[in-house]
């Protein structure tokens, strides 16, 4: 049979029908392996995502530098082809003109390539665990540099942290319609996910913007660079008002997440158990639910991949709920993701040192904290700071101090804002700065009580020292403390005198030694002479009003109340006890001795301190303490000496409790305390007056004459 022989025009056309199928079966199979599993949710393949697989995205990086390289996504295709581009990223930069998107899952392979041989060539221990950081975050200039901020922080503990940290890699979930870049693709590493729409929908927010937070991690979990780029087998959820203080420590396991423990998340409160039982499980009591939410949070990937959808559900379900959407209100998400981790039989570890939220005036509580979370503003006398006072302009890089010896947390929020803006390249809004230092050295309440002189040891001032209440005429309580500082207490009622509080209308004053076994106290802007005529047991005096023209008005007579305060000894427990006086005993000794003093010799005397802003707390003679809530005692021991105080601690006994003091901050004259059978902190600090100790205080018992009627001859 003779062969068939095709025409040579018809054998080029097939030929050409043949390339072009198999390109177009290139092209597909390109697009199939481009695109993120989008069988079930069709707004997942508008995630900018390089292939996990693509060894071009790694050579472009030279070898692993992470700084060197950006990748340019075409932001008006929706799934652009990507290409790179060298950039040298330590250059200061503008915003850019055109989007840019920095792939995360390439960065972070860099970042894991690096950390991982930086720590086997430290050895790090075999418990180290670290995580993964992942930051969620919207569009908009006040998320924008909320998250440069959290970033710069983030970057700063990593580095101070060391190889063997537990800190990863990071992430900014980044929620933004149709998932389109910004402008911090090229400075942040980024996620981008879409934001839900307005509105109410099987997509939308109801209203509700925050539900963003749980849509954002139901994408993230269901994406590849979720589950084959994240190297960490942790994660940690942050939010963009959060900046890190120190190496956060993972404490997680992979049963266990750990959580901070919110107020205002307790499921058996009256307020909220009814609610939070209709949205439990049967069998789920109340009092196994911590208060915990989904930030900040250590949690192991696989258990973020079970919750995150069960999380979204839950929190859809409640807020078209009318009762829980009015009773769980701005933290209804919150309670979205505890119930529904309880419901899939999750408990958490409950840590109150992962973060720290101060509000209002502020918190001394600072130390032992990972993360600084500013969703409360300061409002200080004088001075605010709150974040939404930015919400559409950024903040300036040198924020003004707070005022002078203000709560811890105020100075720390201002210089970490401040260092940040700093230290970012193309910060829009700079100011020049203020020399908060030598302000807080010239104005110190430190500086104005060591002004004040101390008493000197063996006179009648000696045995005056901490001594109090004294009865005097119808007031409450005089009493002497250390450095010539007394405290006037106005009269509960009296026939004549307005009865006030004694906390809030006390009044300042100063005492000294005079000639003759006298005492010149000044008080309210008049002078009193106080006569002892003992002055080997000074517990009784007299006294007499002075007058410009020289002549004295008789005044009531005084005597001592406390007896087990009548002695030359300032502790009958430690007869030894060298008192000093608060202040000038940093390093050359107190009480003329040699040698440092301890905070117990320093504390001997002194007041009237003030507890959580409560007066007076004081040190006084005889062990005895003296608090608004009754009396206590003080020392270096408790337990008949079973128990001894370091050298910078003192105890403080009262109300049924016990208490270790310390020093917080000498410059403010600002102390803790400790509970011990809790560990409660309370800051105790020490009056810090307008005008000068002794003056006329207005709003005291100074007003209209009261302190002199209140002290006339009976």
């Amino acid at each position: 049979a003779m062969a068939r022989t095709e025409p040579p025009l018809v054998a080029g056309m097939l030929r050409a029908v043949v390339a072009i199928a198999a390109l177009i079966v290139v092209v597909l199979l390109f697009r199939s392996n481009s695109l993120v599993d989008s069988s079930n949710y069709s707004h997942l393949s508008k995630l900018r995502l390089a292939h996990a697989g693509s060894a071009s995205l790694l050579e472009a990086y030279g070898g692993g530098n992470p700084s060197s390289t950006v990748i340019r996504t075409v932001a008006s295709q929706p799934h652009a082809q990507l290409k790179s581009e060298l950039y040298n990223g330590q250059a200061e930069r503008k915003q850019p003109e055109a989007p840019e998107y920095v792939p995360p899952q390439a960065r972070k392979r860099a970042d894991v390539v690096a950390s991982e041989s930086a720590s086997d060539a430290v050895n790090c221990p075999p418990t180290r665990k670290p995580y993964h950081v992942v930051m969620t975050a919207a569009s908009g200039v006040y998320q924008e540099w909320q998250s440069r901020i959290a970033y710069y922080h983030y970057k700063k503990q990593k580095r101070l942290g060391g190889a063997c940290s537990d800190i990863g890699g990071f992430t900014r979930l980044f929620n933004s319609p149709d998932a389109k870049p910004d402008g911090m693709m090229n400075e942040i590493p980024t996620l981008l996910v879409s934001q839900l729409h307005h509105g109410s929908c099987a997509e939308c927010d109801h209203g509700f913007i925050v539900m963003n937070r749980p849509w954002g991690a139901v994408q993230l979990v269901e994406t590849d660079y979720f589950r084959t780029q994240i190297a960490e087998d942790y994660l940690f959820l942050i939010e963009t008002d959060h900046m890190m203080l120190r190496p956060p420590v993972n404490a997680a396991t992979e049963e266990r997440p750990v959580g901070f423990g919110f107020y205002y998340m307790v499921a058996n409160d009256p307020k909220l158990a009814p609610v939070v039982r209709r949205f439990l499980a049967p069998g789920i009591g109340l009092e196994t639910v911590d208060a915990v939410g989904p930030s900040p949070l250590l949690v192991h990937k696989t258990m973020l991949a079970k919750l995150a959808r069960p999380w979204w559900e839950l929190s859809v379900q409640m807020k078209l709920d009318d009762e829980a959407n009015r009773v769980f209100g701005w933290v209804l998400e919150m309670w979205g993701y505890n119930l529904a981790a309880r419901n899939l039989g999750i408990r958490h570890t409950v840590s109150q040192s992962i973060q720290v939220e101060p509000q209002g005036v502020g918190t001394d509580d600072m130390a032992d904290k990972d993360i600084y979370h500013y969703t409360f503003g300061h409002v200080l006398p004088g001075w605010k700071l709150d974040k939404r006072m930015y919400s559409g302009r950024y903040p300036p890089d040198h924020m003004p101090p707070p005022p002078l010896c203000s709560a811890k947390s105020a100075a720390v929020i201002r210089d970490l804002w401040t260092e940040a803006a700093q230290a970012i390249p193309g910060w829009e809004t700079k100011v020049p700065g203020e020399n908060y230092s030598a302000l807080l050295t010239r104005q110190a309440p430190l500086a104005r009580l060591t002004a004040m002189p101390r008493e000197r040891s063996g006179g009648l001032a000696a045995m005056l020292v901490g001594t109090g209440p004294w009865n005097w005429g119808r007031l409450k309580g005089l009493y002497l403390f250390s450095r010539g500082v007394t405290f006037v207490q106005p009269p509960a009622s009296a026939a004549g005198v307005a009865s006030e509080s004694a906390v809030n209308k006390a009044a300042h004053g100063t005492w000294s030694e005079g000639p003759g076994g006298t005492v010149a106290l000044r008080v309210c802007g008049t002078t009193y002479v106080l006569a002892f005529a003992d002055p080997a047991a000074p517990w009784t005096f007299s006294a007499t009003k002075a007058s410009d023209s020289g002549a004295s008005e008789a005044r009531a007579p005084g005597s001592l109340s406390r007896l087990d305060q009548r002695g030359a000894i300032m502790h009958p427990l430690d007869p030894a006890l060298r008192p000093g006086a608060f202040g000038d005993c940093g390093g050359s000794g107190c009480g003329g001795g040699a040698g440092n003093a301890t905070l117990v010799e320093e504390m001997a005397g002194s007041g009237p301190w003030e507890w959580a802003g409560v007066a007076p707390f004081g040190f006084m003679r005889g062990g005895e303490l003296i608090t608004p809530w009754g009396t206590g005692t003080w020392g270096s021991t408790r337990g008949a000496g079973s128990e001894v105080a370091p050298a910078d601690t003192v105890f403080a006994d009262f109300a049924n409790s016990q208490h270790s003091i310390r020093v917080l901050d000498r410059t403010c004259l600002r102390l803790g305390s400790v509970r011990k059978m809790d560990g409660e902190k309370v800051s105790l600090t020490f009056p810090v007056l307008e005008g000068q100790y002794g003056a006329d205080e207005p709003h005291t018992i100074c007003a209209d004459g009261m302190m002199d009627q209140a002290v006339l001859t009976l």
